[in-house]
């Protein structure tokens, strides 16, 4: 995995959790969408710690995942998850904005509410285009100061 790039890997996770996105919008169970609202609301909290952000930030994308009631596909998903996700967040975590993260995250549980699959696919294009755009320019920083 060391010589897959964070592109590589982020096209790799959302392109996985985009397949589930569908599913999740026809199948998720009051309960899946409760944590993810859950999840959004405590990210929105003033004072979160970044380790917490993270944690919420994943258990948010694993509710979404089990959402779509597809117990294989919740365990492949574990690890782009569970694992690189919280990689990704270290690298990013720096540059992001959590209220854009929490608008993202909004949308995306919004559209699973009204089962409308192609906007909650649309969020999640959204999300991995911010992640990668986030890479960058942590990337062209530590370049600069290099």
């Amino acid at each position: 995995m060391n010589d897959v790039s964070f592109d590589v890997a982020c096209e790799a996770r959302y392109a996985l959790e985009r397949a589930c996105a569908p599913l999740s919008a026809a199948r998720c169970s009051p309960d899946h969408l409760s944590r993810m609202r859950v999840e959004i609301d405590r990210q929105g909290q003033p004072g979160l710690t970044d380790e917490a952000f993270c944690a919420s930030d994943v258990a948010f994308h694993r509710a979404l995942v089990d959402g779509a009631g597809n117990p294989v596909l919740s365990y492949h998903l574990a690890g782009a998850v569970e694992a690189m996700q919280p990689l990704m967040n270290m690298i990013t975590f720096s540059a992001r904005s959590r209220e854009r993260i929490v608008a993202l995250h909004t949308e995306i549980a919004d559209a699973i509410e009204a089962h409308d699959a192609a906007r909650a696919e649309a969020a999640l294009a959204a999300l991995a285009a911010y992640t990668v755009k986030l890479a960058e320019d942590v990337r062209a920083e530590r370049q600069a100061r290099a």
